[in-house]
C-alpha cells in the first residue's frame, strides 16, 4: 500500500535536530533558563518528528494498529507540536527580567498548555480535534483550528515583545525570532495545500539552527577565542545564583604585575599571555572558571568548599610557567597572582557589582591573599555609588549643580587677579556629596564630559555677566579630567564654547591633575590639546603638584606657566622640617625653570608669610575665604580688591 503522507521531510528533521544536538553537546555551553529552553525545543522537535514519522505508518496501515493506539500517537504529536509554539514564547520571556510580564506571560502559557492537552488527550471520545472513520480513515476535526489559533497566538506574543524590545538585539538576530513565525506560517500554509508533504517539523529544525547562530552561539559566552566563561557569563551566573537564594564564594585571581607584562610583552602578546591564563583556569575549575577581563579571573564555589584545599588548586594551576609562541620565538612565562576570597552570603548583589567590588580590590604590601570579612560595607560603598549615578544624570538633567568660587592671592599685586571654579552637589536625599565622591564616580561612567562642558559653559557665563573682571579677576581656573584628556577635539569644542560668549580666551585657565596614571597615548593627546589652546590664549597650571609620580614628565612637556602645590606638601611642611626643605627647594627648582607658583591650603598668617619668603606667586587657602557661591564671591572682590 502507497504512504498516504510523504515522511521524508520528518526524516530529515530528525537528521537536522541530531545534528544540532551534537554541535550543542560539543561546544561549551553556558548553563541558564533561555539556554535550557532552546535546548528542550531542539529535544521537543525531534521526538515531535520521530512521533510524527510513525503516525504516517500507524494512519497508513490502520490494520496493523488498534484504533487506540493511533489515536495515542496522533494526540503525543499534536501536543508535542503545538508545546513547541510555547516553549518559544518563554524563550523570549527568559531574555528580559521583568517580572510582571514574565508572571503575565507564564500564566498565559499555563492556561493554553491546559487548554490544548484537554481538547487533545479528549479527542479520541469527542472527535473535536481529529477522529478515525469507521474504516479507521484519518479526518481534522472542527476543532483543529483552534490549536493553529493557540500556537499563533504564542508566536504573536512572542513577536511583539521582540519588536517592543528590538533594539537589544541586532538584526540577524531578529530575522532569526521572526523566521520562527514565517517558518511556521508558510509550513501550515503549504501542508494545507499539498498535505502529503509533512514540512513543519523540518522547517522548524532548519530556523532553530538559525537561532543557535544567532542567540545560543557559545561564542557570546567565551573569552577570546578559549573554552573560558566571559564577563557575560560570570554576571548571568550571579543573577541566577542570586534568585535561586543560594550562598557561594567569588575568588577573584589578579596576575601579578600585569601592566609590566603589558609594557614588556606588547599588547597583542600580553592578551595571548590572558588566553593562556583563561585557558588553564579552565582546564582546572571547568565551568566554574570565568575571565572578565584580560587580567582580572573568577571563580565561583560553594560556600562549604574548604578554602585552603582551593587554594592549593590555585597555586598548582600557576606552578608551571605559561608558554607563549612571539613569532619565531617561545617566550615561557611565569605568573604570580593574588587572590581574593569574595563570600556571598545573604547579599542582595548582581554580577556587575561583584565585577567592580573584583576590580577595586587593594592589596596590603604586596599580600596575596585577602579575605574580605565585610562585605556589606562594600556592598553598601557600591549601591551609594550607584545612587550618585542617579543623582548625577538627575543633576545634568535639571541644572542641578552650582559652581562656587576659591579667590586666588596675588602675592605681588597684594590683591585677587584670579579664582578656581569648584563644583558643588546637593541632593535632596543624599544630601551634600563631596567632588571627592562624586567625581570619581562621573569619571568612571562617563559622566564626567557632559559635567566638565557645564562647568565651562556657567564659568563662561559668570565671566561675562557678573562684572568680576571689572573687580580684578583676570582669570578663572576650570578643572580638567583626565578623562576629558583623551578627547582629541577638546581644544576645539572648548575654544567654540569660550568663544560663543563673547570672552577673551585668557580669562579662562585649565587645571590639569598631576597623575600616575596617565598612560602614553593620553599625555600625546593631552601635549597636543594644550599647545592648540595655548597658541589661542587659553593657560594652563599643574593642578596638585606633589601629589603623585609624574613630576619631571609633567613640567618638561606639558605647556602649563602656573604650578600649583598641593596643600599636602604646605601641611607636611609645618610639621617636618625636612618637608619644609621639600617644600622650600621645591619652589626654587619651579622657579628656577620659569613656573609661576601657586601653593594650596594657606590657612593662617605664618603659613603666607614662610611661603612669600619662599617667592611663591600666588596663595590660595582658607586664610583668604573658603569656596563661595557666585554673589559672596563678587560681594568679596567688591570689598578686597576695591579696598586694594
Amino acid at each position: 500500500m502507497e504512504l498516504l503522507y510523504y515522511p521524508q521531510y520528518c526524516e530529515a528533521a530528525v537528521l537536522s535536530s541530531v545534528i544540532l544536538l551534537i554541535i550543542y553537546y560539543l561546544r561549551q555551553n553556558y548553563n541558564t533558563v533561555k539556554n535550557k529552553l532552546f535546548l528542550s525545543m531542539i529535544v521537543i522537535n525531534l521526538v515531535a518528528s520521530i512521533v510524527n514519522i510513525c503516525s504516517v505508518y500507524t494512519i497508513t496501515y490502520t490494520d496493523r494498529f488498534s484504533l487506540r493506539f493511533n489515536y495515542f500517537i496522533n494526540e503525543l504529536y499534536l501536543i508535542l507540536y503545538n508545546v513547541l509554539a510555547i516553549i518559544f514564547l518563554l524563550y523570549i520571556v527568559s531574555f528580559f527580567k521583568i517580572k510582571f510580564y514574565q508572571n503575565c506571560v507564564y500564566y498565559f502559557a499555563v492556561c493554553i498548555f491546559i487548554f490544548e492537552a484537554i481538547i487533545i488527550f479528549t479527542t479520541h471520545i469527542t472527535h473535536f480535534v481529529f477522529y478515525f472513520d469507521s474504516r479507521s480513515n484519518y479526518f481534522q476535526g472542527p476543532g483543529m483550528w483552534l490549536l493553529y489559533v493557540c500556537a499563533f497566538s504564542c508566536v504573536i506574543i512572542a513577536n511583539v515583545i521582540v519588536i517592543k524590545v528590538r533594539k537589544t538585539f541586532n538584526k540577524y538576530q531578529v530575522l532569526s525570532l521572526t523566521g520562527f513565525t514565517i517558518g511556521l506560517l508558510v509550513s501550515i500554509i503549504v501542508q494545507l495545500f499539498i498535505p502529503k508533504y509533512l514540512i513543519t517539523n523540518f522547517t522548524l529544525s532548519m530556523v532553530l539552527f538559525f537561532l543557535y547562530s544567532s542567540l545560543e552561539n557559545p561564542v557570546y559566552y567565551l573569552f577570546n577565542t578559549t573554552q573560558c566563561f566571559n564577563q557575560q557569563a560570570f554576571v548571568q551566573t550571579i543573577r541566577s545564583n542570586s534568585e535561586k537564594g543560594k550562598f557561594y564564594k567569588v575568588v577573584a585571581i589578579k596576575p601579578m604585575d600585569y601592566a609590566y607584562f603589558e609594557y614588556t610583552m606588547g599588547q597583542r602578546n600580553s592578551e595571548m599571555l590572558s588566553n593562556k591564563i583563561a585557558e588553564r583556569l579552565n582546564m582546572s575549575f571547568k565551568r566554574d572558571a570565568y575571565a572578565l577581563t584580560k587580567s582580572e579571573f573568577a571563580v565561583i564555589i560553594p560556600d562549604d568548599t574548604n578554602t585552603n584545599e582551593f587554594l592549593t588548586r590555585v597555586d598548582e594551576c600557576f606552578s608551571e610557567k605559561f608558554v607563549i609562541q612571539i613569532d619565531d620565538k617561545v617566550i615561557e612565562q611565569e605568573v604570580e597572582v593574588q587572590v581574593a576570597i569574595i563570600p556571598v552570603i545573604n547579599l542582595e548583589i548582581d554580577g556587575l557589582e561583584l565585577e567592580e567590588v573584583i576590580h577595586n580590590l587593594t592589596f596590603e604590601n604586596g599580600k596575596r591573599l585577602l579575605v574580605l570579612e565585610d562585605m556589606e560595607a562594600v556592598i553598601e560603598k557600591i549601591h551609594r555609588s550607584n545612587r550618585i549615578t542617579q543623582v548625577l544624570e538627575r543633576a545634568i538633567k535639571e541644572d542641578g549643580f552650582q559652581i562656587y568660587y576659591q579667590p586666588i592671592y596675588d602675592a605681588e599685586a597684594d590683591t585677587f587677579h584670579g579664582a578656581e571654579a569648584l563644583l558643588r552637589l546637593i541632593d535632596n536625599d543624599l544630601g551634600f556629596i563631596g567632588p571627592d565622591e562624586f567625581i570619581p564616580v562621573a569619571e568612571k561612567n562617563g559622566q564626567i564630559i557632559e559635567i566638565g562642558d557645564m562647568v565651562l559653559r556657567k564659568v563662561c557665563e559668570f565671566i561675562k555677566e557678573s562684572g568680576c573682571l571689572e573687580l580684578g579677576i583676570e582669570y578663572i581656573d576650570v578643572n580638567l579630567s583626565p578623562i576629558q584628556c583623551r578627547y582629541e577635539k577638546l581644544a576645539e569644542k572648548y575654544l567654540s564654547i569660550i568663544r560663543s560668549y563673547g570672552i577673551d580666551t585668557k580669562c579662562v585657565n585649565l587645571e590639569i591633575t598631576e597623575t600616575a596614571e596617565t598612560e602614553f597615548l593620553t599625555v600625546r593627546i593631552l601635549k597636543n590639546i594644550m599647545e592648540s589652546m595655548v597658541q589661542h590664549g587659553v593657560g594652563f597650571s599643574i593642578d596638585d603638584y606633589g601629589s603623585g609620580f609624574a613630576t619631571i614628565d609633567y613640567l618638561l612637556e606639558f605647556p602649563a606657566e602656573i604650578v600649583k602645590i598641593d596643600k599636602s606638601i604646605l601641611w607636611q611642611a609645618m610639621e617636618r622640617e625636612d618637608a619644609m626643605i621639600v617644600l622650600e627647594y621645591t619652589i626654587k627648582l619651579l622657579k628656577a625653570i620659569g613656573k609661576k607658583i601657586v601653593v594650596e591650603g594657606v590657612e593662617n598668617e605664618e603659613m603666607k608669610k614662610i611661603l612669600l619668603d619662599f617667592g611663591c606667586d600666588y596663595l590660595q587657602g582658607y586664610l583668604y575665604s573658603k569656596p563661595i557661591p557666585e554673589a559672596d564671591f563678587i560681594a568679596f572682590l567688591e570689598k578686597e580688591n576695591v579696598r586694594a
